[in-house]
């Protein structure tokens, strides 16, 4: 799977749209952002519940790091039945 790594440790105003925008334009499967401390609340407010990426917060020394990795699409169910 391929790894994008992003460095937006000085992005103040904007972070989360700039966040979206790469997401919604890169090919990779999990992107990893070096952001500044602090801004955990935002990220998991505006990505919590995304249908295409699942989110990881780790922090580190000076800067924490928000990984993306995109979800598999699920296979359409058009019954809406349950397998057992």
């Amino acid at each position: 799977m391929e790894k994008e790594t992003l460095d937006m440790r000085d992005t103040v105003c904007g972070l989360v749209p700039a966040m979206a925008g790469r997401l919604k334009d890169t090919p990779a499967g999990v992107v990893e952002f070096l952001i500044r401390p602090g801004v955990e609340h935002e990220l998991v407010s505006a990505f919590a519940n995304d249908p295409d990426w699942s989110m990881a917060l780790e922090p580190g020394e000076g800067f924490d790091r928000a990984r993306f990795t995109r979800r598999r699409k699920a296979r359409p169910n058009p019954l809406n039945l349950l397998s057992y």
